[in-house]
């Protein structure tokens, strides 16, 4: 093949051909908890609660919050949670009794049983519409029914003991009374327990169904409403007639379903282990959903229905599944997102990354795979043109494997392709737009304002070339009519998602909203104040009928030159929407998001729901929980205020959006999309009304004045506190000079605290000269004079090298004591240690023992220092010369303090020597450091010790 050095590995492969889901799912993934969910219920405020194997969980809005054992549970797995309807739960916990749980103070109250069947455990529990709570032990046999006083308090005022017959089953109620359904004689005998009233209903063809078997119900499995559900059969009944409404077998095993409920004309069916059924009552339809088909898990576990109509399913390890719209399917793609549709030969081909993915009736029947990822992509009579990073490549599809055919490189990348006669229109990121045909080269236009190209889309008489950040051109196929269009011109904004042209106008997506070009001019707009609901328009169509939509956040109608709400949209996992595509044929729009892609059918968008408006159920300012009213006034200084709403329906689908809108804050609409909390803080002075409005995805609620926020002015702002300005200001003018005026004074005693320090140390170090190197010079003249009287012997010589060396050892302390600031007490110590082995060499008999305990690196003075050091060598010193002694005992610690002892085993101090010099000299030194000396001394030795309690 001529272009065979450029072939691509392009696959074809068949998938396991996925169908829609008409599921949404919340999993851990989605912030979920756990994946195990019991069941599911509903308070009088909105807020959804479920039970699971991590305890109770309510979703606020925003997120899930936990209640379990560390809240007072008695236990973590919640298997039954039903809602009282005025503000509390019943909880039924596995292997624990029924408690109930107020849903405001979040108190947990026991409920206790009668007679002895308190220490029984395995209790379910249901609640009648009468207000009624059953308490049901199927291990006992027994059943309670109870009463209690409030509401808001469980005290039980009256209860019933029932005992279970193993011929009849609590199956459903009826009229607020209790169903019983037993069988006898082959007819189901249906009757209302209070009353005592039998209606005998005959089944027919009752040889189809297995009604007995041993003597006992087998197959029937409830009732609900006026119909009778057995795990091959639904029987409806009407009066005495009995008409069955299916005889297809719901599952393959014949055991108890879980749960069922009825929604219109729908009949809900779970059960453990097979999915979930349902039954069309009017047609009688079933259809069965298990995890191929969309489920996240068979284990369902109990279903709910909400105010609104959603269908909750609980599923043991799939988490929750919501049925909000049943005619959408969502499909979930393997790569995403998907940004670009097209509809060919009645099929959608969804580009996603590298694949297209092929759907076909509700199903993904097929894929296409290239090597590279896709930019933009043309189908035309069995041609695929492909836009990449690389340029423009072109596959026969009409074969099992395409085969590319044609290559045009551009390195900028194509972001659109449009087909004009036989040739094709390319747009490029960064390079402009050309015009090519068979990928050869015909025409390059440089006159367009911008070359970043991001979306090219064709109209009627030309081409629209979409830009991020400069607006759009309209321009004619040989560009030589172009029109730019921009935000200076009259856009709401320069990044451009879409253009769609209707007769005479362009209908213009943009990030800000709507703008409608007649005649190159805007001539109209819907932005936030003009009914746009969201951040930005993503796609715009006109259907069949000529009704104008566009698609945002939300999916919007144009109704009597409004945009209102006017389209379900069933998103999946509530992501942004990213592009979209309108199919006239069958009235439907593909929506494609992060996550994959929603087909919905606009013709079951029309809604009569009633949207309630939004209710303020808690007020809370600077932390303090206030009664609600209509107008709250504050101090300029208030903390926060925080309007607590009642959830719409329910907080999961997120179908129920409360839109608020702070009037002399801002005019815009703004969605409550994180919590269903309105916290106003740092508010400025003056009065703020605020409005609300419930948008559902079909409709809103009026906008309503819902409270009056006004911030007083600060009262240092008014008239009367000039004259105390004043004061202040002269009483503040008055503390900095006294300030300036002590802080100057202080520094001048700081001064001269510092010359005198100086003057201290100078006369200090003075002394020691004088006391020190003085006398051993005195000395070592005499020496040297007996040297000239040649009277010197050896022991006069040896006096003159001491002499000398305590001149050159005082003289080195003193440079230590002016150089060194601070020192370690381990190197204190250490120098004091070799002072002692130095002089103990010359006395053998005298051993010395030495104890260190010093925890830290503590940091001594070097004033410090030297005294305690002339201390301890005056103290070594008359040992040796006095004290007779043959062992010297160091210590040194410094764990509370530092404490230093020296002693001796010698003969003591004489009573006259205890007065000496010395003894004086070293005391003078202990109270120049301001340190403790002690001195002991007896016939058996004598201790001195220093010490100091505080820091050093």
């Amino acid at each position: 093949m001529k272009y065979c050095y450029l072939i691509l590995l392009v696959i074809v492969s068949q998938l396991n051909a996925q169908v829609g889901s008409i599921f949404e799912k919340i999993s851990i993934e989605n912030g979920l908890p756990s994946n195990y969910i019991f069941c599911i219920t509903e308070d009088d405020n909105g807020f959804i609660w479920a039970g699971s194997d991590k305890g109770l969980l309510k979703y606020d809005g925003a997120k899930w919050q936990i209640f379990d054992t560390d809240n007072g549970l008695p236990g973590n797995y919640v298997n039954q949670v039903c809602s009282d309807g005025h503000g509390g739960l019943w909880l039924g916990i596995s292997e624990q009794k029924p408690v109930w749980f107020n849903t405001q103070t979040k108190k947990i109250y026991s409920v206790e049983l009668p007679g002895n069947y308190n220490d029984n455990k395995y209790y379910t529990v249901n609640l009648m519409e009468n207000g009624e709570l059953i308490i049901e032990n199927a291990a006992i046999q027994k059943r309670f029914t109870y009463n209690y006083k409030s509401p808001l308090k469980p005290i039980v005022t009256s209860y019933n003991t029932i005992n279970i017959n193993d011929n009849e089953l609590l199956l459903a109620q009826k009229n607020k009374k209790f169903i019983i359904c037993s069988f006898n004689n082959e007819k189901y005998t249906i009757k209302n327990n209070d009353s005592v009233q039998y209606i005998s209903v005959n089944i027919p063809n009752k040889t189809k169904y297995l009604f007995k078997k041993n003597g006992e119900l087998y197959d029937v499995i409830s009732t609900i409403n006026n119909f009778i559900v057995g795990y091959n059969f639904v029987v409806k009944i009407s009066g005495s007639v009995s008409i069955i409404v299916s005889n297809e077998k719901l599952f393959e095993r014949n055991k108890k379903i879980n749960n069922i409920l009825q929604s219109g004309a729908t009949l809900y069916f779970s059960k453990l282990g097979e999915g979930l059924c349902t039954i069309d009552t009017v047609t009688g339809t079933v259809t069965k959903y298990n995890a191929s088909n969309g489920l996240s898990n068979n284990d369902v576990n109990h279903l709910y229905k909400s105010t609104d109509g959603a269908i909750y399913i609980s599923t043991l390890g799939g988490g929750i599944n919501i049925i909000k719209f049943p005619q959408h399917l969502k499909f979930e793609l393997p790569k995403l997102p998907v940004s670009n549709i097209q509809v060919y030969n009645g099929k959608y081909y969804l580009q996603s990354k590298n694949e297209i993915n092929i759907l076909d009736k509700n199903r993904i029947e097929d894929k296409i795979v290239l090597t590279k990822n896709i930019q933009s992509f043309l189908l035309n009579n069995n041609k695929l043109l492909v836009g990449t990073f690389d340029g423009f490549e072109q596959y026969n599809i009409a074969k099992k494997t395409p085969q590319i055919e044609n290559v045009w490189r551009k390195t900028a990348g194509v972001s659109g392709v449009v087909k004009h006669n036989n040739n094709y229109i390319i747009s490029t990121y960064g390079g402009g737009i050309y015009e090519i045909k068979d990928c050869k080269l015909l025409q390059e236009y440089r006159n367009i304002p911008f070359k970043n190209i991001e979306k090219l889309i064709p109209l009627l008489t030309g081409v629209a070339a979409l830009s991020y950040e400069s607006g759009f051109i309209k321009a004619t196929y040989d560009f030589k009519s172009i029109t730019h269009y921009t935000q200076q011109g009259g856009l709401l904004h320069n990044a451009v998602y879409y253009v769609h042209e209707y007769k005479d106008t362009l209908w213009v997506a943009s990030k800000n909203g709507i703008s409608v070009i007649a005649n190159n001019i805007v001539i109209k707009t819907y932005s936030y104040n003009e009914g746009f609901i969201g951040t930005k328009a993503v796609y715009i169509f006109t259907d069949y009928k000529g009704t104008h939509w566009v698609l945002g956040d939300v999916l919007l109608k144009l109704e009597n030159g409004k945009l209102k709400n006017g389209g379900i949209i069933a998103t999946l996992n509530n992501d942004k929407f990213i592009t979209a595509y309108y199919n006239q044929l069958t009235n439907e729009i593909a929506i494609s998001s992060q996550k994959g892609l929603v087909l919905l059918p606009l013709k079951d968008n029309e809604s009569t729901t009633i949207i309630p408006e939004p209710t303020i159920i808690k007020v809370v300012i600077n932390d303090s929980t206030k009664t609600y009213k209509p107008e709250f006034t504050l101090p300029y200084n208030y903390t926060s205020i925080k309007f607590y709403f009642a959830n719409i329906g329910n907080g999961l689908s997120k179908n129920y959006t409360i839109y608020t809108k702070i009037e002399g804050q801002s005019n815009t609409w703004i969605p409550l999309t994180d919590s269903l909390t309105l916290n106003l803080d740092e508010l400025r002075p003056g009065s703020y009304k605020i409005f609300v409005k419930t948008i559902h995805s079909s409709k809103e609620s009026t906008s309503t004045l819902i409270v009056t926020v006004t911030i007083q002015q600060p009262l240092l702002l008014q008239p009367l506190m000039l004259f105390l300005y004043t004061l202040i200001a002269i009483a503040v003018i008055y503390w900095v000079v006294q300030y300036i005026n002590r802080k100057k004074y202080k520094q001048k005693l700081n001064a001269l605290k510092l010359q005198q320090e100086l003057e201290y140390e100078r006369q200090r170090i003075s002394r020691d000269l004088h006391d020190n190197m003085g006398a051993y010079t005195n000395a070592l003249l005499t020496n040297v004079q007996q040297l000239k009287n040649k009277t010197a012997q050896k022991e006069d010589l040896e006096k003159m090298q001491n002499n000398a060396e305590h001149i050159l050892s005082s003289l080195r302390e003193t440079i230590w004591v002016l150089n060194v600031s601070e020192l370690s007490i381990t190197e204190f110590s250490d120098t004091f240690k070799d002072y002692c082995f130095k002089i103990l060499r010359n006395y053998e008999h005298i051993n010395m023992d030495v104890t260190e305990l010093i925890d830290t690196t503590e940091i001594i003075q070097a004033k410090t220092a030297i005294h305690l050091n002339k201390i301890m060598q005056e103290a070594i010193q008359n040992i040796i010369k006095h004290a007779n002694a043959t062992i010297i005992k160091y210590t040194i610690q410094n764990k509370e303090g530092l404490y230093i002892t020296i002693s001796d085993n010698g003969t003591g101090i004489l009573n006259e020597n205890v007065t000496g010099n010395g003894i004086k000299n070293m005391q003078w030194r202990a109270n120049e450091i301001n340190m403790k000396l002690v001195i002991h001394t007896n016939s058996t030795g004598t201790k001195i010790s220093v010490q100091k309690q505080n820091g050093l």
